[in-house]
């Protein structure tokens, strides 16, 4: 697995051993792009896995929209 990107998907599907995520960690620590990947994943991570939150629809009032 020689992609950085697809090692951090590994990762979060738990698919590294310990030595590979120490080796990932120092990867990512120096270099910000990839800790730009990394947040991005851990939000996906976070909102696939929040499957019980029922988010409702807001309904916006045309008043509302005067100060936008």
């Amino acid at each position: 697995m020689n992609n950085i990107k697809e090692k951090i998907s590994a990762m979060y599907d738990g698919e590294l051993d310990s030595s590979e995520i120490d080796e990932l960690i120092e990867i990512v620590n120096s270099n910000k792009d990839m800790q730009k990947q990394l947040s991005l994943y851990s939000l996906i991570n976070v909102a696939v896995n929040q499957g019980s939150i029922k988010l409702k629809p807001q309904t916006v009032h045309k008043h509302s929209l005067k100060n936008i």
